[in-house]
């Protein structure tokens, strides 16, 4: 056990703002004259802690992909609050301080997207986020919501399991010393070109996890939810999907046949990324996403 809380020191230490984003995102929030408010909401998947950036153009709510808290999306983040968009980080049940609550769904995590966007009285919000968040997004663009312009779903399996099987045994390896756990989760969650650089973010975000509830997360996340599959179709708003050249789980021609009968989806394949594209490249993600979003609004205005 010691030699694995050396580890775990040594490879946070090396993790500095330009891995996690922490720093960029706020150097971002004071040059944009912006202030990051913390807030906390109880909804039915558990007690949820937020932080938005407000901003002059459109509002993303973003719920990282399990294993991790807001930190994955901070780099990102703070590239589209540099270019005026605003972010609602969701700090997702068992990460980041959030809790969760018995009887989790998939359902009941986009309500609580819908909830967020309610409780910080957006009018209109795009959500989604890296994977577990993707598929919150789609969720809660399903339910109707006029205030959901759209979904961003990086990284977004639409099912649960991975076709090669390689998730069955990271639920039990979640109780490992994060460090030890971010060693043999990374191979799986990151591509090769930068997983040893961040590496450390999945085991900073696992400090941050309830190590009581962070087991029962996974084993909802990747076992046990909702298929998705035979509803895109119903899907009315528009969807950027993103995935990476190098997602060992799920490929991106896999995602690409998913989406295929969804005209409303874009599909976009971000180079050398592997399951955690927005964490690997944010400035690939962010040219993406702001393109995108410039186009959407674009058509709406005509």
């Amino acid at each position: 056990m010691e030699c694995f809380e050396k580890l775990e020191r040594d490879q946070c230490r090396g993790v500095d703002a330009r891995e996690t984003g922490q720093g960029g995102e706020k150097a971002a929030i004071e040059a944009s004259g912006s202030t990051m408010r913390e807030r906390w909401i109880d909804r039915a998947v558990g007690r949820l802690r937020l932080s938005e950036v407000p901003g002059s153009r459109a509002t993303l709510v973003l719920w990282p992909g399990l294993f991790f808290d807001q930190r994955q999306h901070e780099a990102l983040a703070a590239l589209l609050v540099a270019r005026g968009f605003g972010v609602v980080h969701v700090n997702p049940p068992a990460y980041g301080g959030s809790t969760l609550e018995p009887g989790l769904t998939m359902e009941a995590c986009g309500d609580a997207l819908l909830q967020v966007v309610e409780s910080l009285a957006l009018q209109e919000a795009w959500v989604g986020g890296t994977s577990w968040g993707g598929a919150a997004g789609i969720f809660a663009a399903l339910r109707g919501d006029r205030r959901i312009a759209g979904v961003l779903a990086f990284n977004t399996p639409l099912a649960a399991g991975a076709p090669s099987g390689s998730m069955r045994w990271i639920p039990a390896l979640t109780q490992l010393p994060p460090a030890l756990f971010a060693l043999g989760a990374a191979p799986v969650l990151l591509g090769p070109r930068r997983r040893k650089a961040l590496r450390a973010s999945i085991a900073q975000s696992m400090r941050s996890a309830d190590r009581r509830s962070v087991k029962r997360a996974a084993e909802f996340v990747l076992h046990e939810r909702s298929s998705l599959l035979e509803r895109l179709p119903e899907l009315r708003v528009p969807a950027l999907v993103l995935c990476g050249s190098d997602d060992a789980l799920y490929p991106p021609a896999s995602l690409r046949e998913a989406w295929r009968l969804t005209p409303s989806a874009e599909v976009i394949e971000i180079a050398q990324t592997g399951h955690s594209s927005a964490l690997e490249d944010p400035p690939a993600v962010a040219d993406v996403v702001e393109s995108f979003l410039l186009r959407q609004i674009e058509l709406r205005s005509r």
